[in-house]
C-alpha cells in the first residue's frame, strides 16, 4: 500500500496537490477543510492533480462531533478560525469530527504524513487523533506552532508538544532553511513565539 496524507485546514489545497504529484498511484491523500468557499477552490485544485486518490471533506478536525462557527477573516482565508478573533468578517456554521471517527469511517487504519495548520486549534485536532496516533508506526506530523492562537482556544502550547512527546514523537523546529532543529526545552521555545509570532514543528 502508498503512503496515506492528512491535510487538516487544507485551504486551497496546495500541500495536497503537492502530495499527490509525489506519491505515485498508491498514494492517498484526505483533505480537511470548512470554509464552503475554500472548499469551491479545493476540489478543482485535487482534481487537475490526481483527484481519484483524494478525499475531500468539507469539514473541521476537532475533539468532538457537531456543528461549530467559523470565523472567517475575508482579506485572509487563510485565518479563518474556529474561535471569535477581531480579525473576522463574517461567520458561518461548519461540521466538525474526530479524525479517529473520519478514519474509522474511510476504513483506513493508519496514516504516514499529516500537515496542519488550523489557526491555533491543533491542539484539539491532535486529541481527535488519538487512536490514529497509537495506530501510525511510521508518522510524521507537520504542524503549524501559534502559542498565542493554541491559548486563545484554552489550550495550552506547551502541553501539546508534551503530550506528542509522550507519544513517541521527537519535536523539531522547522527553521529558515528548512532546517530541522532539535526541541528539548518546550517552555522557553512557546516563549519565543508571542503574540502573533508562529512557527513549523
Amino acid at each position: 500500500p502508498g503512503s496515506v496524507f492528512l491535510d487538516i485546514g487544507a485551504n486551497s489545497g496546495y500541500y495536497t496537490a503537492l502530495f499527490l504529484s509525489r506519491a505515485g498511484p498508491g498514494g492517498r491523500a484526505i483533505a480537511f477543510e470548512p470554509d464552503p468557499e475554500c472548499f469551491e477552490v479545493l476540489l478543482p485544485t485535487v482534481e487537475a492533480n490526481g483527484g481519484t486518490n483524494a478525499t475531500c471533506l468539507q469539514l473541521a478536525a476537532s475533539d468532538v462531533r457537531g456543528t461549530a462557527r467559523l470565523y472567517r477573516n475575508g482579506q485572509n482565508r487563510g485565518d479563518n478560525r474556529l474561535y471569535w478573533h477581531d480579525m473576522a468578517t463574517s461567520t458561518c456554521e461548519v461540521r466538525v469530527n474526530k479524525v479517529d471517527s473520519v478514519l474509522a469511517q474511510l476504513q483506513i487504519p493508519e496514516v504516514n504524513l499529516i500537515k496542519m495548520d488550523v489557526q491555533g486549534f491543533e491542539a484539539l485536532a491532535l486529541r481527535g487523533m488519538q487512536d490514529t496516533l497509537d495506530r501510525s508506526a511510521r508518522l510524521i506530523i507537520l504542524s503549524e506552532f501559534w502559542p498565542s492562537g493554541i491559548q486563545q482556544t484554552g489550550e495550552n502550547p506547551v502541553s501539546m508538544l508534551r503530550s506528542l512527546a509522550d507519544k513517541g514523537f521527537q519535536i523539531f523546529h522547522l527553521a529558515r532553511g528548512g532546517r530541522l532543529m532539535p526541541v528539548s526545552d518546550y517552555e522557553q521555545f512557546a516563549r519565543s513565539y508571542t503574540g502573533r509570532r508562529y512557527t513549523s514543528v
